[in-house]
């Protein structure tokens, strides 16, 4: 066993427990009354369940096929058809849920009343329906071409070389360049928005804020948490993806791939494969409210163990 497979093992195996607990922990904070009538939150809850999902399915596969050297789904054509459909699916959808999220805020942080109302939970469940429509449309190509090699030992790949060349284009595009791209522009002019408001509204509505209502402030303080959250997030996709944002342009620019640089290319996997696990860890450190709501989901747990343990006490007692 080599050095790189000895090291996926052991960072794979870290980033499915870290990632499996993050993303669990996620989705349960974020069905909570105080946080499920947000439309951001519509967003990292998706994004959430959709990491869910890469972990247990995609890095699990990646684990035993790579790390352990089992070759799951290579003597069946349909499983290593529908293995590769979903990978593909699920992997590209995370990014673009957070594209959405950064526009929901770019909408609710703007003074035009027709891009606030874009900000709404129930558009929010609507538009994430309809890019799951269209991710599954755009991803319907691959199953015609992936199939199982006659090689010993058979692999699932793509043995179509034009196929492969556009593929690669594409997702080096639409996952590597736009995702990123999309985030920082509306990052920004979300930025611009609070700025603009607050050197241009603020001043005449002084008055009028003493006379707010307490859920009126409670909302503003949860969007600029929730705001907080998807900032810290983005820089951390960012930060992840960018060493294999710059080997896919290397690899499709080289006639011939060197072995160093398919080396470079698997550890930057590593990396990439963390941008799926560490939602829950950066929205515990940047924002009070999801720290509030953690400890409330955490001492509902525990007062629930501990009526589960009186009553087994009292039944062996009795």
């Amino acid at each position: 066993m080599d050095t790189l497979t000895y090291l996926l093992r052991i960072i794979l195996t870290i980033e499915i427990v870290i990632g499996a607990f993050g993303n669990t922990i996620n989705v349960l904070i974020f069905t909570r009354k105080k946080l499920r009538h947000n439309s951001c939150t519509q967003y990292f809850l998706a994004g959430s369940i959709n990491n869910l999902l890469v972990v247990y399915f995609l890095f699990i596969y990646v684990l035993v096929t790579n790390g352990y050297e089992i070759p799951l789904f290579a003597h069946s054509s349909i499983f290593c058809k529908i293995n590769c459909y979903l990978s593909y699916l699920i992997y590209n959808l995370s990014p673009y849920l957070l594209v959405l999220a950064s526009f929901d805020r770019f909408c609710c942080s703007s003074s035009l009343v027709a891009l606030r109302s874009l900000a709404d939970v129930h558009k929010a469940r609507r538009y994430l329906l309809a890019m799951l429509v269209i991710f599954i449309i755009i991803f319907t190509p691959v199953p015609f071409f992936y199939d199982i090699s006659s090689t010993d030992p058979p692999q699932c790949v793509s043995t179509n070389q034009k196929f492969n060349t556009i593929w690669s284009i594409f997702q080096l595009i639409f996952y590597a360049l736009f995702p990123p791209v999309l985030m920082t522009i509306f990052g920004l002019l979300t930025l611009w928005n609070i700025r603009f408001q607050r050197q241009h509204i603020q001043p005449t509505i002084i008055s009028r804020q003493l006379h707010r209502q307490k859920d009126q402030k409670l909302r503003r303080r949860s969007d600029n948490a929730v705001l907080r959250m998807l900032i810290f997030q983005i820089c951390a996709y960012i930060l992840c993806v960018t060493m294999l944002c710059v080997m896919m342009v290397m690899i499709n620019t080289v006639s011939y791939p060197t072995p160093l640089l398919a080396t470079l290319t698997q550890i930057a996997t590593l990396p990439f494969y963390l941008s799926h696990c560490t939602s829950f860890y950066i929205y515990t450190l940047s924002a009070k409210l999801y720290r509030k709501e953690f400890f409330a989901v955490v001492s509902k747990v525990v007062q629930r163990i501990q009526r589960v343990l009186r009553y087994i006490r009292s039944s062996c007692t009795s």
